[in-house]
């Protein structure tokens, strides 16, 4: 009996000691707290912070913004407040899922025209999009109805006004019809540019303009412009007889560029021989006025019978004082003969070739391009001179 009375009284004292500890803990356990602000928190995060308070949940009604959902809207009492928990009793009002009704209708659409407030769901949020049968134009600005954009492209287009047309169906990229409206467009505006450019290059051909016409050419080609096989025979031909003309002309500059040349070195070679005649004019007057021709003896011939048995030899069959008459194609030339260097009635070579009708020396008439021949003669002394023929359309 003692044994078990012993057994008793330890028992006793055990649970005795585990009382005082847990008076020990009560004793340094707080039982009350200033209430914090739960405001915006999450209801499950409120729940959290009041674990071992008296409190109830009770229901705020539904969210007026995304950002509010399943979210504390207030507590009772309020925050600041001393609670306890053995005789304190919270309410936590805490909002539910979003009112999209209500939250679309505090969402401003107006600057984009054509648009309404819609919630995404996916993200949360609001946003104005284009409303039924609508779509966004290019421009991101504003929705446009495709059918109503569609009958304004189509009267631009009727009247001609292909730039307002590109650009209404420009802005409605987006509607079904647009790409066949742009490339009817294109092809209407390169149908009225290129019947631009044919009557540009009609009007260059009927004023023989091959320069302006071989330009609207290649921008028709360019352009790939369908034109007219009339037009193009047309324009060919008048681009072919200006090739011609200019080829012509480009060999007519190169022969006179060659008969100045071989004029200038007539002209020095003249020079030289008058260089020479005036030497020998010089020796025949010493010699004249120092001695006397013996008899018998003949004289020295003098410059003077040099000329006039040079003008009756045979390459000149005699020309009176006012030339010899060269008749031309509808009219009459007076030709005379010098050589080189020596004078006609007192006109010097240069002179002479100021007045002459064959100033390049080359044989014809410069008004009808009849022959007028050169011939050659010996020189009294020695040698052949070569004539010039100077001729003129009145007497000498």
């Amino acid at each position: 009996m003692g044994k078990g009375y012993l057994n008793r009284c330890m028992d006793q004292l055990l649970k005795t000691r585990l009382c005082m500890n847990d008076a020990e803990q009560l004793s340094s356990t707080s039982f009350s707290m200033q209430l914090p602000n739960l405001r915006g928190e999450s209801c499950d995060q409120a729940k959290a912070v009041l674990a071992g308070y008296q409190f109830q949940v009770i229901s705020a009604g539904q969210a007026p913004d995304p950002d509010w959902e399943y979210r504390v809207a207030g507590t009772d009492p309020g925050s600041g407040a001393m609670i306890s928990k053995t005789d304190s009793s919270i309410l936590i009002s805490c909002y539910e899922d979003l009112n999209i009704p209500a939250y679309l209708a505090t969402v401003d659409c107006s600057r984009y025209e054509g648009t309404i407030a819609v919630y995404l769901q996916d993200q949360h949020k609001a946003a104005c999009d284009c409303s039924e049968g609508k779509i966004w134009g290019k421009s991101g600005q504003r929705c446009i109805d495709c059918s109503r954009y569609e009958n304004g492209v189509r009267n631009a287009f009727n009247a001609g006004d292909f730039n307002a047309a590109q650009q209404l169906a420009m802005e409605c990229s987006g509607c079904p019809w647009s790409g066949s409206a742009l490339a009817q467009i294109a092809t209407a505006r390169q149908q009225q540019a290129c019947g631009q450019i044919v009557a540009n290059m009609q009007a260059a051909c009927a004023n023989n303009n091959a320069a302006a016409a071989s330009g609207f050419w290649k921008q028709a080609s360019d352009s790939k412009c369908k034109i007219d096989p009339q037009l193009v025979q047309w324009a060919s031909n008048l681009i072919d007889q200006h090739n011609q003309r200019v080829a012509l002309q480009r060999q007519e500059d190169q022969r006179r560029q060659q008969a100045e040349t071989q004029r200038q070195n007539q002209g020095d070679w003249m020079n030289v021989m008058s260089t020479v005649i005036n030497g020998v004019q010089s020796i025949q007057q010493r010699s004249s006025m120092s001695q006397k021709p013996s008899r018998g003896s003949a004289p020295l011939p003098t410059a003077d019978s040099i000329w006039s048995s040079h003008n009756s030899g045979s390459g000149n069959t005699g020309q009176s004082p006012e030339g010899n008459k060269v008749e031309c194609q509808g009219h009459t030339m007076y030709c005379k003969s010098s050589v080189h260097g020596w004078t006609i009635g007192g006109n010097s070579t240069g002179e002479m070739n100021n007045i002459s009708q064959d100033k390049n020396h080359d044989g014809l008439c410069d008004f009808c391009g009849k022959s007028l021949k050169h011939f050659e003669e010996h020189h009294p002394f020695g040698g052949i001179l070569s004539d010039e023929r100077y001729c003129r359309s009145v007497p000498w």
